[in-house]
């Protein structure tokens, strides 16, 4: 009999700390969070947007969309590598096609740094000789 209520009370001990984890070092979620929202587009961004909306009627206009979510491989030597590469690339806007699938994708500051280039070389080659 004395066993039993030895084993009682070790079960006991076992539930008691158990419950006093649980309560004192399990961290509970906080409800006093508060959150802000954070700027999705810059006011350029959203007149550009607005104006594709407008190019585009009746088709969806969805901005910074990650390329991955566009393309998908056909055929690539190294599929890990070309994954990671294609992971860290985001187009500006696209315009999706009625089947839902891109139909044009806009990559602004690609189109901006090829245009800076362009013009760097143009003024090289347009340097007077002597």
């Amino acid at each position: 009999m004395q066993s039993i209520w030895m084993w009682v009370a070790l079960g006991l001990v076992i539930v008691a700390a158990v419950l006093a984890y649980w309560m004192f070092v399990r961290k509970p979620p906080s409800r006093n969070d508060r959150y802000v929202a954070e700027t999705l587009l810059t006011p350029a961004q959203t007149n550009l947007l607005q104006y594709l909306q407008t190019a585009f009627p009746g088709q969806v206009v969805l901005p910074n969309v990650p390329l991955n979510h566009l393309v998908s491989f056909r055929k690539t030597a190294d599929h890990p590598r070309s994954k990671e590469k294609l992971d860290l690339v985001r187009v500006d806007f696209v315009v999706c096609a009625d089947n839902g699938k891109a139909a044009f994708a806009f990559d602004v500051e690609a189109y901006l740094q090829r245009q800076r280039e362009h013009g760097a070389a143009q003024c090289k080659s347009q340097k007077p000789h002597s």
